[in-house]
């Protein structure tokens, strides 16, 4: 009889930490190597307690069920560490109290943070393109037990997997982005509207005094008033206590997101020459690795509306593509329950159509195309005292900025079984928001888990 491997009889995930920073790891629920080994990169604020539930579904995904090993790593300062030193990962302490100053915890560092993660997998499994010849494990890499080192990401998450792939090219065999921020983001609806917020004195005039206060609150009372007031549910509503009470956390975070609005501005050469490096389909090297993005419909995301989306797949030449109807039957079938998380609200659909609301000034500044249907168009003036017009518009109707490249992808979609490219843009049809993780993990998993097994099991 062959023996129960260890990963099957413990609680998954593994609460851990990683160079400083809060991790989660499911271990490889088998006797042998894993197939895929997933770094799962957050999003801001960077907590990887929001992606437990969707995560652990990936994990027990029937197509990868004991073929995949997933580590998810919370951005440095960000979230409570566990008690105690791992010496898998590393000494963590001293870390711990440098980030809870604000040391350590800038994007670019944070950057470096996912890198040495990868380099970290690496050392474990490592790749016949390093020149390796054992791991860790024991094992000798050949084409059929070398380990695909996939990065899945999730908003600046994704900026964050770009930049890794630069540095460690050789090292990665697939990227996963949903959601991406990883152009224009200040320039989208959300980075404007929250400016302000991310401004040094927002954290020291308005959060100080509040957080040190909730500090000093049990958890068993902050429990129930978080997740009253967000809708989570009560592992959301536990990771956003964290946060909150975490000395530096909120700071961190902070700043952080002030960096990217400075930062994350339109998409850098280098980025898409690295992409396309990554993706291309040589003749010497067989198939091209995967790149896939996966978006909201339309305007729903506030962080990546359709005008950054559509400049997003044109500076990548990511190819629009379908899932498969099987796939997204299943997907509608799933009970889902409104969150109030969400970025902004998806605007009603009827018949192809739906509403598209821009202010007056916007629209003779020329940042909206011409409008069709202006016969039935509202107008209505906000107590600011600013005009807003609303209208109906196709499904497909994407504004445009006047000081971005006029770069525009091609509308068609290929099928899902179509193997010739490995650069891809999907997007959603049943409306999950930005923020997945907080709500609507189980769907997200099922989409991420149909790439992985296609892209790197050959299912």
């Amino acid at each position: 009889m062959a023996p129960t491997p260890l990963a099957s009889s413990l609680s998954t995930p593994l609460l851990t930490a990683f160079a400083g920073a809060q991790a989660h790891h499911w271990p490889c629920a088998s006797n042998s190597a894993p197939k895929v080994f997933l770094l799962f990169i957050p999003g801001n604020p960077g907590l990887s307690s929001y992606y437990v539930p969707y995560l652990s579904a990936v994990y027990q995904n029937p197509s990868l069920k004991g073929r995949i090993e997933i580590l998810a790593v919370s951005h440095k300062g960000h979230a409570p560490l566990p008690p105690g030193v791992s010496e898998v990962f590393g000494s963590n302490r001293n870390l711990a109290n440098r980030t809870s100053r604000g040391k350590e915890v800038s994007l670019r560092d944070q950057i470096r943070h996912k890198i040495e993660a990868v380099d970290a997998i690496r050392k474990a499994y490592p790749s016949k393109r390093q020149g390796a010849t054992s791991s860790d494990h024991g094992l000798t890499p050949t084409d059929e037990e070398e380990v695909k080192l996939v990065l899945g990401s999730h908003s600046v998450g994704s900026y964050m997997a770009t930049e890794v792939l630069k540095a460690r090219p050789d090292s990665i065999d697939g990227i996963h982005c949903l959601f991406p921020t990883i152009a224009w983001i200040a320039r989208s609806p959300n980075g404007r509207k929250l400016q302000l917020l991310f401004q040094p004195l927002a954290y020291t005039l308005l959060l100080s005094i509040p957080l040190l206060i909730l500090s000093l609150v049990p958890v068993t009372l902050l429990l129930p008033v978080v997740s009253f007031l967000t809708r989570q549910s009560e592992n959301s509503a536990r990771t956003t206590i964290d946060l909150l009470v975490t000395k530096g956390a909120v700071r961190n975070a902070l700043t952080m997101a002030s960096e990217e609005m400075k930062q994350i501005l339109s998409m850098r050469e280098d980025t898409r020459e690295a992409i396309e490096r990554f993706t291309r389909n040589e003749e010497d090297k067989g198939r091209g690795k995967p790149f896939r993005a996966y978006f909201s419909n339309g305007d729903e995301d506030g962080w990546v509306p359709s005008w950054i989306r559509s400049q997003v797949e044109a500076d990548l030449d990511l190819k629009k593509v379908k899932l498969p109807p099987g796939l997204e039957r299943r997907l509608g079938k799933l009970p889902r329950r409104p969150s109030i998380a969400q970025d902004s609200p998806a605007p009603s659909s009827i018949n192809g159509r739906r509403t598209r609301s821009y202010s007056l000034s916007e629209y003779r500044a020329g940042h909206a195309r011409s409008i069709p249907g202006l016969r039935n168009a509202k107008a209505t003036r906000k107590a600011t005292g600013e005009i807003v017009i609303e209208t109906t518009v196709d499904d497909n109707y994407e504004t445009q900025d006047e000081d971005r490249p006029q770069r525009v992808s091609s509308p068609d979609h290929l099928d899902s079984s179509d193997t010739r490219h490995t650069a891809t843009s999907s997007v959603s049809t049943i409306g999950l928001p930005h923020s997945f993780c907080l709500d609507h993990g189980e769907e997200m998993a099922i989409i991420t888990s149909y790439w992985l097994a296609k892209d790197h099991l050959g299912h």
